[in-house]
């Protein structure tokens, strides 16, 4: 809802102050009013988005479920330690929602405290990760563990710098110059084996200098000539990340306040023009535009 609009059940602007009445069409007969996880309030608001379905079991039974959208109430700065966000008042979000901050990253309600008259404080189990503006629209998601991991393998090439062959022909060689930027990584803790040809060459110390980098390696009683291609591979595994998606998404909107209670009715605004988003008690988001469609207008 816009700035300084508070929800109150008892005091809901007029319809005509939301659209154009005239352009609203009013569907016949109802759909039966999902209110499992609407205790926050006592009613939704006239143009509550809402995800209308047929019944499972009785035909030509619908069932309406509140879309949970709500608007954050002042800008948020990604943080390793912040956890609490302002969202304007009056939205259905409990204790133990997934909350989607963007496309990437989401987060589990631990509080809800609604004491501010400007605003609903919300805090997470962890701390936010990411950028949020004052205005943004956040949805509950439902999410699904990312199970097992996904292996990255990157290919990695270092060039000879110039030509080395064993003194007196036997004396085994123990450095290589190679060119600069090669991105080798190695120490006698931690060695590197690099390919030449059929054979393995142990990296053991990488020192960089000026023209070119140096390699320690072991010795090797053969010739490298100049323009060797030393190749080696490193592997990367990533446990797979959680995804979520909208818990839903609006297909059709409120034609007037319904009192949250088991049994509930709702009339189904199936057309509308002239929309004052800034006004709308429970926001849209992008989602719920797309999936209304050419019914709806929004301004």
């Amino acid at each position: 809802m816009a700035a300084g609009i508070t929800y109150d059940a008892s005091t809901f602007a007029a319809a005509e102050e939301l659209y154009n009445v005239k352009s609203g069409y009013r569907m016949a007969g109802g759909a039966n009013l999902s209110v499992t996880d609407l205790s926050a309030q006592e009613k939704i608001p006239p143009l509550t988005p809402l995800y209308v379905v047929a019944d499972n079991t009785y035909a030509g039974v619908k069932n309406a479920y509140v879309v949970r959208n709500a608007r954050v109430q002042a800008n948020v700065e990604a943080s390793d330690t912040l956890k609490k966000i302002r969202i304007e008042k009056g939205s259905f979000w409990n204790v133990a929602d997934k909350i989607a901050f963007d496309e990437s990253h989401y987060g589990t309600i631990k509080a809800i405290v609604t004491t501010k008259a400007d605003y609903d404080e919300v805090e997470f189990e962890a701390a936010i990760p990411c950028n949020l503006t004052k205005g943004d629209v956040l949805s509950p998601v439902k999410v699904t563990k990312g199970e097992g991991s996904t292996t990255v393998t990157t290919a990695h090439e270092a060039v000879v710098y110039e030509a080395a062959a064993p003194a007196d022909g036997s004396t085994p060689l123990t450095s290589l110059n190679i060119v600069k930027g090669s991105g080798i990584v190695a120490t006698a803790a931690a060695p590197l084996t690099v390919k030449f040809g059929g054979n393995d060459i142990v990296i053991s110390d990488f020192v960089e200098g000026d023209a070119c980098d140096t390699i320690t390696i072991t010795g090797i009683a053969y010739s490298v000539p100049l323009g060797t291609v030393l190749r080696w591979s490193t592997s990367v595994e990533t446990p797979n990340p959680d995804t979520f998606v909208a818990e839903r998404t609006a297909n059709y909107l409120a034609y007037a306040p319904v009192k949250v209670e088991a049994g509930a009715s709702v009339t189904l605004l199936g057309r509308a023009f002239e929309i004052d988003e800034d006004k709308l008690y429970i926001p849209v988001t992008d989602a719920d535009k797309a999936s209304l469609g050419d019914r709806f207008m929004f301004i």
